[in-house]
């Protein structure tokens, strides 16, 4: 009986802890994640993808790109007013209308994601227009960090998740 209560006792005291732990755990994830910027979204806009089907060149902005330097998997405009804090979007320097015509004609060769192809505006936690995004993939992260620094998440080509790998590339199809 002795050990009974003895291990009962012991038992009680771990649970305890294991709730303690992660309590600290769950707490400290969440003050962590919303202290490191806020989020912003992606707006979707007929008229973004009509400016980049259009090869408009938007004045006021930076243009990047993510993927092949002939076909790229998306092409962002980032409003002077920010800085984009990337090591994968590759910076368009001097970008002419005959480039962008270029990667936008060179995307939609893709028989798959032809159709899959729209532009969005980047748009932070207050609805403040931040850039312009064109790409078969329908969402992003977009963080606003300190000074008007953002982060906007490159398209996932590859994983799981990936739209082209679900639609294109499924080889038991």
């Amino acid at each position: 009986m002795v050990i009974f209560e003895t291990l009962t006792k012991q038992i009680y005291r771990d649970l305890f802890k294991f709730r303690a732990i992660l309590f600290v755990v769950v707490i400290t994830g969440i003050y962590g994640c919303a202290g490191g910027g806020s989020f912003g979204r992606l707006q979707w806009s007929n008229s973004t993808t009509d400016t980049f089907e259009s090869y408009e060149i938007v004045a006021d902005h930076q243009y990047y790109v993510s993927g092949g330097k002939y076909k790229p998997w998306a092409i962002i405009a980032v409003h002077n007013d920010y800085t984009l804090r990337s090591n994968y979007w590759k910076k368009a320097d001097d970008l002419t209308a005959d480039q962008l015509r270029m990667w936008v004609r060179n995307m939609k060769l893709d028989w798959c994601a032809r159709y899959l192809y729209n532009g969005a505006h980047v748009v932070g936690p207050n609805q403040e227009k931040i850039g312009l995004w064109y790409s078969f993939q329908p969402q992003t992260t977009v963080k606003l960090l300190a000074d008007n620094t953002v982060m906007i998440y490159t398209p996932n080509v590859t994983g799981p998740n990936s739209i082209l790998n679900s639609r294109c590339f499924d080889q038991d199809k």
